[in-house]
């Protein structure tokens, strides 16, 4: 990941920084982060798991969508699409789908039809429950992620996670201390 000298101004030092660092976790046969770095000076210092690297990954480009200069080889649609397509293929909990919405509102990129269908048959099977279908329609539509619908995608996306039965989310570091 390069940032162009012109650009470098544009993010703070720590940004850059952590950018140079991330590079060192990019996977480029799997065109995704992976999220475990080891330190220990191994050959290959990234340990893939996929479906966690999935998640890191839109964290990441969720994370991007903050910043001001975003290095110039990364293309944040391809590896949105090519990522969020595997949240359907690979054993996630539906709060990674709630990622994967919240990254597309944020980057302004639609939601991939194969993940839209995915959605609509969970809210049929009324696996979350509370969840209207003309939200669900909304997504579907592509009513997500493009223009002022981004906010409904967000809004959708809020009553996506809200419908989460607690037992499904990762406990918080404070919650185990």
């Amino acid at each position: 990941m390069q940032l162009r000298k012109s650009q470098l101004w544009r993010n703070s030092p720590l940004v850059n920084y952590a950018l140079a660092g991330l590079q060192k976790c990019w996977l480029p046969e799997h065109g995704r982060w992976s999220h475990i770095y080891h330190l220990d000076g191994r050959d290959y210092p990234n340990e893939s798991l996929p479906h966690s690297d999935v998640f890191y990954t839109l964290n990441v480009l969720l994370g991007m969508s903050r910043l001001n200069a975003i290095p110039v080889n990364i293309n944040t649609s391809e590896i949105f699409e090519r990522n969020v397509s595997q949240l359907t293929r690979l054993p996630v909990s539906n709060y990674a789908f709630g990622m994967a919405l919240w990254t597309a509102a944020e980057l302004n990129l639609q939601v991939p039809p194969d993940v839209v269908r995915h959605l609509n048959r969970l809210l049929a099977e009324k696996k979350l429950g509370g969840l209207s279908s003309a939200r669900s329609r909304d997504v579907a539509y592509g009513n997500f992620g493009s223009g002022q619908s981004g906010s409904i995608g967000l809004a959708w996306f809020c009553e996506f996670v809200v419908s989460i039965p607690d037992s499904t989310l990762p406990q918080p570091v404070w919650a185990v201390l």
